[in-house]
């Protein structure tokens, strides 16, 4: 099954609104409000043209939008639908990201602003976007409030240009995908939870090979990686020019003891390891976030970090897929 998104055409408007009008109504609301709100669902060809417009296709079929508009102060996410049969998916995730990093890039200094239904408040929050007031919204002569939410864009961690790290993170660095990579950081781990939780005990001391490491090495070897590399993207951001030693990973690995400890016991330290990598990242302004420093002879800035720790598991967790896992 693929998932893409891409920017809408007119053509798209029809099927748009569907969307929209079936996540309105999947809420709840009385058929009278549904009705009174319809032309607000809808989207016109002219609008679609107008503004910046992008669907979420699965295997082809458009399965959710978001929509922003520009005002004088802000960007406005004026839509982010996903259709019922599709909520769960991460879908709405991957559209609100794909909508800030847009609007970063078009205009870095405007914020996001949210005039959010009650019921879609906290994903807006669990974004990142903070409430800051209420608007009237009152529907069939019913008082009702709308919180209004803002996301700052700079909170986005923007990908680093190639001069901010060694060309030999690269490799992890690209399969970085755009988008908020503080978010993808914790979808990640979510991903890679769902994905050993299942695993048999005894599957953690499986090796493919007798010299490759086991389940449970590869597991530990993420959890003494992030640690190593978020300390040093703290040392980078508060300025330390003190260049820091390298790491030997075979070593640490042999150093420790992963065998002999449950998977479950490795999986759970390795959620609460990016839990504080998430804090400190998200805690450093975009000034902090490009300074730089040297570990392993090699520079890098305190933001390149953010994208080798996300692309490290990525490259690992595919490694798990396809040698320790489909047997």
């Amino acid at each position: 099954m693929s998932v893409t998104i891409r920017r809408a055409g007119p053509a798209d408007a029809a099927a748009l609104t569907a969307i929209a009008l079936a996540a309105k109504s999947h809420w709840g609301y009385p058929d009278a409000w549904l009705a009174e709100w319809r032309p607000q669902l809808t989207l016109a060809p002219d609008y679609v043209t107008r503004n910046p417009v992008f669907v979420l296709e699965e295997s082809r079929e458009p399965v959710g939008f978001c929509a922003l508009a520009r005002e004088p102060e802000h960007w406005l996410l004026d839509h982010l639908w996903v259709s019922p049969a599709a909520h769960g998916r991460g879908y709405g995730r991957a559209l609100f990201r794909h909508a800030v990093s847009y609007a970063a890039a078009e205009a870095p200094a405007l914020a996001v602003r949210i005039e959010s239904d009650p019921n879609a408040e906290a994903f807006y929050a669990h974004m990142g976007a903070r409430r800051t007031s209420t608007h009237p919204g009152p529907v069939c002569g019913l008082p009702r409030e709308l919180p209004v939410l803002i996301y700052e864009t700079q909170m986005i961690i923007s990908r680093p240009a190639p001069d901010e790290y060694a060309p030999y993170y690269g490799g992890y660095i690209d399969q970085v995908p755009d988008g908020d990579v503080l978010d993808l950081l914790q979808h990640q781990i979510g991903q890679t939870t769902d994905l050993i939780s299942g695993v048999a005990p005894e599957r953690g001391t499986y090796r493919y090979a007798p010299e490759k490491w086991c389940l449970n090495d590869v597991l530990g070897h993420l959890c003494d990686t992030e640690r190593v590399f978020t300390y040093r993207a703290l040392r980078f951001s508060r300025g330390d020019a003190q260049a820091l030693p390298g790491m030997e990973q075979d070593d640490y690995v042999t150093g420790a003891n992963f065998a002999d400890r449950s998977t479950a016991d490795l999986l759970e330290e390795l959620q609460t390891v990016r839990a504080a990598t998430i804090t400190l990242l998200r805690s450093l302004t975009p000034e902090m976030l490009a300074r730089r420093g040297t570990a392993s002879d090699c520079q890098f800035t305190a933001r390149a970090i953010a994208y080798v720790i996300a692309g490290h598991e990525r490259h690992h967790v595919q490694v798990l897929r396809e040698r320790y896992l489909e047997r």
